[in-house]
């Protein structure tokens, strides 16, 4: 019978008030750094060690950055820029509990960031190309939506449409998309 550890990677040997950290060394692990620089883990099957401390909370929070540390856990890549009419409405939704202030000075950030996404052509015609079309639409957007927040802020009854249609077919995909991310079928 094979055994089993558990879930969460941590243990309480007999007598000792400290949680350890265990699990199964696996082939596709004995490839990472950690590994290949610590010969006294070749020979042996699971990883056993000391947390150095008895707090439960603590001993997982060492666990996973254990693990983050080894490449066993690998961090979650950043979320890709979004662009076009969905970049512009949630960075709208953001923006409706900011104050005035920061609001200004999320207009300061945006800009410089739209601006890094461009460059000149040659220093002397004054012709800009832009280098990254991603960030630049990301930011563009987001800058259109801080100036209707700032509008309608300023301007009571303030009912201009907005810049950009929305669809129920649209309104329908988010959900779905949100609704697969949480799991759903």
């Amino acid at each position: 019978m094979a055994r089993r550890y558990r879930k969460d990677y941590v243990t309480r040997i007999t007598g000792s008030q400290n949680w350890y950290i265990q699990f199964r060394i696996k082939d596709s692990y004995r490839q990472l750094p950690f590994f290949i620089n610590n010969p006294k883990w070749n020979n042996r099957d699971k990883y056993l060690s000391t947390l150095r401390t008895p707090d439960y909370l603590e001993a997982l929070r060492l666990v996973k950055e254990f693990f983050e540390e080894i490449g066993i856990l690998q961090k979650p890549l950043p979320k890709p820029l979004s662009t076009g009419t969905e970049a512009y409405f949630e960075n709208l939704r953001k923006l409706k509990s900011c104050s005035m202030e920061e609001l200004e000075q999320m207009y300061d950030y945006f800009l410089d960031m739209r601006n890094h996404s461009v460059d000149e052509k040659d220093g002397f015609s004054g012709e800009t190309e832009i280098t990254d079309e991603q960030r630049f639409d990301h930011y563009s957007k987001a800058l259109e939506a801080i100036q209707r927040e700032f509008k309608e802020r300023e301007i009571p009854f303030f009912s201009q449409p907005y810049p950009y249609q929305i669809t129920l077919l649209q309104l329908a995909e988010h959900y779905r998309n949100e609704i697969a991310e949480d799991g759903a079928d």
